[in-house]
């Protein structure tokens, strides 16, 4: 028996239903109930999402019982699909760090800096605590240098470098080397790193990296990885829990020279702000390079109607901007050429919040193509396309809507257009400014990504195709009295 059934059965004995009232109620024969709850059946999101419905359960036994029932979904990748989520919330981390760096700013100065000494250190929290104290030291220099090479378990000390360079990236020469494995266990730990790094990329971060069959260079070497500063190393121990700290100035130099001709070695991750303009474009040229390996899989943090406008909609949208006549037509062109390609595509997977269904209904704003690019849609346009995507949801089209309350993952549009070119989005609302930045990474990095939208849509985050259309028509009603009482109040 499954955690999931285990679970389930235990909620039942304290029910105030009994199990074949509850099985009544939903529809189902006993015989079929019974398997579900000894787990020879696995029961489909639709029957779970009905069956949470006629239970009352608390709020903790809810989250626990669809966590449980996620799992079962997953079977051997849950615990890679948790991983993969969790990688995911460090889009996050450019909106904190924009809003508090001043703040951090102030604290950071204001640190006693006292020298560190030379010498041998054990035990993770005290390292940390050590190369925090250096690079406080080392912001504090008028030119200051950071360069890294490790393996990035420790979050802490992540956060704090991308922090640092948040605060003093006008001024700091601070780069990473990243090292991935080609073995094929260490895919998530791969995919973590890329994470890690992907919201310095925005703000032109210098990553670096390298392809080996181990996860460093040479386990043998009791000190594999390194971060420099312009007066200290401190060379880390593979399982960070051991640290040689060395100040001499012959030292330091060899090491940055060492560091330097590394990355001379290397490639950098190609990272570069976009405009929505440019987006069909970069499409098409990847459908016309060969097609067949081309899609696009999107998690978003709003509701995307891209796919679903019309000729008409991108000349009232574009009517105001300052370009020709001629750029107009070729934008128009090419989005309508490669979103059509999409959308016919059996690859494709589109997420939205399901929250997000009101906002778009209130402003035309809730998309990336109207959001500060161009004119909002008229209401009529919104209802029109919110019917359009009802319509390609009922044909089998894969549009889901997810629950953001239940699923945060950040505020930023992930669109996967191939195993090595993804377009992020990200909605600074406090600034009121859209970036779109393409990331070419190498092939295979991002089949976390991949597989993780895959498994995500099968997820109990994800609203059942019912459940969606539901959504869609209550946005659809609320759309109609807000036409209805701008009727009237004319």
């Amino acid at each position: 028996m499954s955690d999931f059934s285990a679970y389930l059965n235990e909620i039942l004995e304290y029910s105030t239903k009994t199990k074949y009232a509850l099985a009544t109620e939903m529809g189902l024969n006993r015989t079929t109930f019974t398997k579900y709850l000894n787990g020879q059946r696995s029961m489909s999101k639709e029957v779970f999402f009905q069956l949470v419905e006629k239970l009352r359960l608390t709020a903790s036994q809810k989250k626990k019982l669809t966590e449980l029932f996620n799992k079962d979904i997953c079977g051997e990748y849950w615990n890679d699909f948790q991983y993969t989520k969790e990688s995911l919330t460090n889009y996050g981390t450019i909106t904190y760090l924009e809003k508090f760096s001043s703040l951090y700013n102030k604290l950071a100065v204001n640190v006693i800096n006292r020298p560190v000494k030379a010498g041998y250190y054990q035990n993770k929290i005290l390292i940390t605590n050590i190369i925090k104290q250096i690079i406080n030291i080392e912001t504090q220099a008028a030119s200051p240098l950071i360069y890294c090479y490790f393996n990035f378990q420790s979050n802490e000390l992540v956060d704090f470098l991308e922090q640092n360079y948040m605060v003093y990236r006008s001024k700091i020469d601070m780069k990473s080397h990243i090292l991935f494995s080609l073995r094929k266990s260490d895919q998530h730990n791969n995919f973590m790193k890329l994470m890690r790094m992907v919201p310095l990329m925005f703000s032109n971060y210098s990553v670096y990296y390298s392809f080996s069959e181990t996860d460093s260079v040479n386990l043998s070497v009791m000190y594999p990885y390194y971060i420099i500063t312009s007066t200290y190393v401190v060379l880390i121990s593979d399982d960070f829990n051991s640290a040689l700290v060395q100040s001499d100035e012959n030292v330091v130099s060899a090491y940055i020279d060492r560091f330097s001709q590394n990355i001379c070695n290397c490639n950098s991750f190609k990272c570069r702000e976009i405009n929505t303009f440019e987006v069909p474009d970069i499409v098409c040229s990847l459908m016309q390079e060969q097609a067949k390996q081309y899609y696009m899989n999107c998690i978003t943090g709003s509701f995307c109607v891209a796919p679903f406008l019309t000729a008409g909609h991108y000349n009232y949208i574009f009517s105001d901007l300052d370009i020709s006549a001629e750029q107009k037509n070729n934008i128009i062109t090419l989005s309508l050429s490669a979103y059509n390609y999409f959308l016919q595509n059996p690859k494709t997977i589109i997420c939205a919040p399901a929250e997000s269904l009101v906002e778009f209904v209130k402003t035309g704003e809730e998309s990336p193509i109207t959001d500060t690019f161009g004119k909002p849609l008229l209401l009529d346009d919104r209802i029109y396309l919110l019917e359009k995507v009802r319509t390609f949801i009922e044909n089998g089209g894969k549009y889901f809507l997810y629950n953001g309350a239940d699923f945060p993952h950040n505020r930023m549009n992930i669109n996967l257009f191939s195993d090595y070119d993804v377009v992020f989005y990200y909605n600074d609302k406090e600034k009121n400014k859209g970036n779109m930045f393409l990331l070419s990474v190498p092939n295979g990095l991002l089949e976390e990504l991949s597989k993780f939208i895959t498994y995500f849509q099968k997820s109990c985050y994800v609203l059942t195709a019912e459940q969606t259309i539901k959504e869609i028509d209550k946005a659809i009603e609320y759309g109609m009295d807000l036409k209805n009482s701008e009727n009237s109040g004319n």
